[in-house]
């Protein structure tokens, strides 16, 4: 096999329901010139056996089988046999439109970014999909850019899935996955590395990949609430070594692990909450207080989680875990032109959204577009 435009890259655990389906639509791509990096990540069930199957018909498979290492280390290793100028990585779980290299590789070219990234969809198991294009949600310049000029990228979803990379970018710069067991959220720093290195980027509208979500609640999908923080203390250091002053930028990052904080608060068992609290009060004490309450994108309720995280740390874990406790839970009212919200005993009505309202039910007489 002569040397592909674009390798693409997966890492594979124990996801034999789905891994036909994913594997499938790389296959029919539009875009033909590809090498498919099988990686069999000691999976238990058939993975290794569907791998080779494949590999079997299709001279474009490359597998390999290595012993349990994890997400990061299944990642890495595809990285460092990749024959490409680009590359791409596609999670076994999920499947893409057949338009999405050709997409991503003509903008590639067009623009000389060294990454684009495109929109993706979420779908669940009710069988509702949400569409993420981050245009909704900022300003993006049209065609390459550099990171200065959209800082807001670093407060998305990493969804480094959705991307296609100049090979150059991520080893010149000794980009890679950091390696721990499972799958443990190291696409954050990965992203954050890839965004702040790149000499520009391009974005895409289109939702060409489908990311497979089991809840719509992130919090059931996280398994144990120090990986974040895990996450948070390394996108720290490596943030401070690059000595960034771009306050944007910080406020953007800054706006993300206040979600993180929140989260961490609603996994944790009621018995460790304390031990969460150690690891996210320094964490919070090292943000700097002038750019989280004047970032714009920064919202009021966030900057109120913030202060209170600073001042009562524990029970402000303790009232994001149990948002019940809180008075406004039981008894609501809020006013605004064109936009109303009640909320009685946990029970909300509301003509508009509220979302930083928790409650047990919902009832929205007029969703936003």
């Amino acid at each position: 096999m002569l040397q592909p435009k674009i390798s693409i890259v997966v890492p594979i655990y124990g996801v034999e329901a789905y891994l036909k389906e994913c594997v499938d639509s790389i296959l029919a791509q539009t875009f033909q010139d590809i090498e498919v990096i099988l990686v069999d990540d000691g999976s238990k069930d058939n993975c290794p056996q569907i791998c080779d199957e494949y590999a079997s018909k299709d001279n474009r498979i490359v597998v390999i089988h290595q012993p349990n290492g994890g997400y990061s280390r299944a990642v890495n290793h595809g990285l460092e046999v990749a024959k490409a100028p680009y590359i791409g990585i596609v999670e076994p779980d999920d499947y893409i439109e057949p338009k999405m290299y050709e997409l991503l590789y003509n903008e590639m070219i067009k623009t000389n970014a060294d990454f684009v990234k495109a929109g993706y969809a979420e779908f669940f198991p009710d069988g509702i999909v949400k569409v993420h294009d981050c245009r909704n949600y900022c300003h993006i310049p049209v065609g390459a850019f550099h990171w200065s000029e959209c800082p807001d990228f670093v407060r998305f979803h990493p969804s480094i899935w959705t991307c296609l990379y100049r090979k150059e970018l991520l080893f010149n710069n000794n980009i890679k996955m950091t390696e721990v067991s499972g799958a443990a959220w190291t696409d954050n720093l990965f992203q954050l590395q890839t965004f702040l290195l790149a000499r520009s980027m391009s974005y895409i509208s289109d939702s060409v990949y489908h990311y497979r979500r089991r809840s719509h609640r992130s919090a059931d999908e996280l398994k144990n609430y120090n990986t974040p923080l895990d996450r948070i203390e390394e996108m720290n250091a490596w943030l401070n070594s690059q000595e960034i002053q771009d306050k944007n930028l910080w406020g953007c990052y800054y706006k993300k692990i206040l979600g993180y904080f929140r989260l961490v608060a609603q996994v944790a068992p009621f018995k460790e909450l304390s031990q969460a609290k150690e690891r996210i009060q320094p964490l919070v004490q090292q943000m700097d207080r002038n750019i989280v309450l004047n970032s714009h994108v920064i919202a009021l309720a966030e900057k109120k989680f913030y202060k209170a995280l600073l001042k009562h740390p524990l029970r402000t874990l303790f009232r994001a875990k149990y948002p019940w406790c809180q008075r406004r839970f039981f008894f609501n009212l809020k006013t605004r032109k064109g936009i109303f919200c009640l909320q009685l005993l946990g029970v909300q009505i509301s003509y508009g959204k509220f979302p930083e309202l928790e409650a047990w039910v919902r009832l929205n007489l007029k969703k936003e577009k």
